[in-house]
This record gives structure tokens, sequence and C-alpha cells, in this order.
């Protein structure tokens, strides 16, 4: 089995498992790679922005959320001996994974197929089928 050395991971902090970093961190355990976690925050879009004032607020609110929960999941990593980086990133989830895999070089991109919230139907949510098209 080919050994990762540089494994991204798109989480969701908010989800109540987390099967995706389980994989990830099984995979870097055996091989000795590194772990980078994103947690994506949807930016909305400009018209939602003007037609809500405490926007900013609310948004400001939910990335310090995802980036303690961000913080969670790092700890759970460097408890199990796994070297993990991580960083909460706000747009698009595949573009930003996409943008992500280019800058730190990643070698495979662990995420879930869907997320529990996903209204896509199938076996796949629309970021994953974004990101395989791309």
């Amino acid at each position: 089995m080919k050994k990762f050395q540089n494994i991204l991971v798109v989480v969701d902090s908010s989800q109540s498992t987390h099967s995706a970093l389980e994989r990830a961190m099984k995979l870097a355990g055996q091989g000795g790679g590194k772990l980078h976690l994103i947690e994506v925050v949807k930016d909305a879009g400009l018209a939602l922005r003007w037609l809500s004032r405490d926007y900013v607020h609310i948004h400001e609110l939910l990335v310090r959320e995802r980036q303690q929960g961000l913080q969670g999941l790092l700890e759970l990593c460097k408890s199990h001996g796994i070297d993990a980086t991580g960083e909460v990133l706000e747009g698009v989830s595949s573009q930003v994974t996409i943008d992500t895999v280019q800058r730190i070089g990643a070698q495979l991109v662990i995420r879930e197929a869907k997320g529990e919230r996903s209204l896509a139907t199938g076996s796949l949510g629309t970021s994953a089928m974004k990101l395989i098209r791309r």
C-alpha cells in the first residue's frame, strides 16, 4: 500500500461523528503521514449580507465556533500521535478544497461523501460531486 505523507482532510466539527478523520488518522498512523484539516464555512451571498444587519456578527460567531471545534479535532489527532495542522476557510467547499490541495501539495483528500444535512439525492453530496468533476 502506498504511504501518503501529506493528507488533506475536509472536516465538519459540528457533526456528531468524524469517520473521514478516523480513516485519515489510521492512514497517517500507519504511514507516518501528516494531516492538514480544513473546515469550510460557506460565505453567504451579497444580497443576504445587505438584508441582514446581523450577518457579520452571526458569521463571526460561526467562524469562531468552527475554529474551536477544529481545535478539538486537532487535539484528538495529536493525542493519537498524529502530526496535524488545520485551518477554517471561507468559500465554496469544492473550490476551497481544490485550492488547498494545490497550496499544500496534498497527495490524498479524504472527506465525507455526503454530509448529515445534505439535501442531495443519491450517495454523494453536492460538494463531493463538484470535487469529483473538477
